[in-house]
């Protein structure tokens, strides 16, 4: 099974950090990500743009967001939702 189809199955679709359906992709989490699907996540654009520093990061999506993807059970997604939180700690 490729990649991408082994993210969807595991996400349900969905961001795995939002839990939006669109415009999603595969992320991978340095260091080392190699394609491993526990060191790579599904997510969306808006996220993404957000994470890669492409777009301000906005403190009331992730509010919304963080509580729930920062339990999840994937380590690739605790990892980015440990570096968000880093990053909106004087939010």
């Amino acid at each position: 099974m490729k990649l991408e189809d082994l993210l969807k199955l595991r996400s349900g679709n969905k961001c795995e950090l939002s839990g939006l359906t669109e415009d999603l992709s595969i992320y991978e989490v340095q260091p080392n990500a190699a394609n491993d699907p526990n060191r790579c996540i599904y997510i969306s654009e808006i996220s993404k743009a957000q994470i890669e520093k492409r777009a301000e990061l906005d403190s009331n999506f992730w509010e919304k967001n963080l509580p729930t993807a920062m339990w999840s059970e994937v380590p690739a997604v605790q990892v980015v939702s440990w570096r968000l939180l880093n990053r909106l700690q004087n939010e």
